[in-house]
């Protein structure tokens, strides 16, 4: 649901549509390496703007499902 509203936004700019999913693949990738508290992804793009991480973390959880460890940390289960 949210790629697809956020695809569908009659304003859209291309070039955040570009650095989102960059931001989000980039999460995704911290996810796999090891479990994160989701400051620590806000802090590993600190040029980026904070909309722009947001909508980059919406895309994350639309495509992935996210586990939690014992102490809240943010993982990508393997599979």
């Amino acid at each position: 649901m949210g790629a697809q509203l956020f695809n569908e936004l009659p304003t859209r700019d291309t070039s955040l549509v570009a650095e989102v999913e960059r931001v989000a693949e980039a999460m995704a990738a911290m996810l796999r390496e090891k479990p994160v508290f989701f400051i620590d992804l806000v802090r590993a793009f600190p040029e980026t703007s904070y909309r722009t991480l947001l909508l980059a973390w919406g895309e994350v959880r639309e495509r992935h499902r996210l586990g939690r460890d014992e102490e809240g940390h943010y993982l990508l289960p393997p599979g």
